[in-house]
């Protein structure tokens, strides 16, 4: 494609206005907010199950583009979608009870004026109390914002769900951007599992008897939360990461 100059680009990291000072035809990139990891479920203390599962990825944000016309001085209102928030891992047992993980939040949207939205990714839900099925992940921003889906493969921007044994990987993004955030990886009789790892596939563990917790997704990735890890029978599951914000890009292209 061959671009028209004088070149007008204006990289949008957080909310704000776009004005056209040449009049033409822009191109316009967004992408959505991940969805925020679920915390980590824990075990037990008393008769709790080896294999514990930590918490679900989020979503990626959903990419999206659009073309439009604009004259000189005419403006865009830009609204950049913030990452949905990571939950909260499961309190530590001390009787027969475990403690579920808390789910993340949905991922913002990412609008530009009336011409283009692009979803934020789900949450991934709640990881249940002294239990070894694995749990749900976040689906990527779009029609299904707000679904989850259990052992998905690695579809893209879709969050890796947690077993009793891994964390698996999110899906990959598109543009580099919305990518799934990884499973959370469960405990075995002694040890919780580490957090999910930036997406990747993980089947490490900590150790104490308490699950990792995630590190929050960097701005404007539009990337999902990896989930917390499980907690052993006695341990604390671990926090679930924050998903990226959005973004957007406008460009004059002729």
């Amino acid at each position: 494609m061959t671009y028209k100059f004088p070149r007008v680009s204006q990289t949008f990291t957080s909310s704000g206005t776009f004005t056209a000072t040449v009049a033409g035809t822009y191109l316009v990139k967004a992408w959505g907010g991940g969805g925020g990891g679920a915390g980590g479920g824990s075990a037990a203390l008393t008769g709790g199950v080896t294999g514990q599962v930590g918490g679900g990825g989020g979503g990626g944000g959903q990419y999206a583009e659009a073309i439009t016309t604009m004259a000189q001085g005419d403006t865009l209102a830009v609204t950049i979608g913030t990452g949905g928030a990571g939950g909260t891992g499961g309190a530590a047992s001390s009787d027969t009870n475990g403690h579920a993980g808390g789910a993340g939040t949905n991922g913002g949207n990412t609008t530009v004026g009336s011409i283009l939205t692009a979803y934020g990714g789900s949450g991934a839900p709640t990881s249940a109390a002294n239990s070894t099925s694995s749990t749900n992940a976040g689906l990527y921003g779009g029609n299904f914002q707000g679904s989850t889906i259990q052992n998905p493969t690695a579809m893209i921007g879709e969050g890796g769900y947690s077993g009793s044994n891994s964390g698996q990987p999110g899906g990959v993004g598109v543009a580099m951007t919305g990518y799934g955030g990884g499973g959370g990886v469960g405990a075995n009789a002694t040890n919780g599992g580490n957090a999910g790892n930036n997406g990747q596939y993980n089947n490490t563990r900590t150790a104490t008897a308490n699950g990792g917790s995630a590190t929050n997704a960097a701005a404007n990735t539009g990337r999902g939360g990896d989930g917390g890890g499980a907690g052993a029978p006695g341990g604390a599951g671990g926090n679930g990461a924050n998903g990226g914000s959005g973004g957007a890009v406008i460009m004059l292209i002729g």
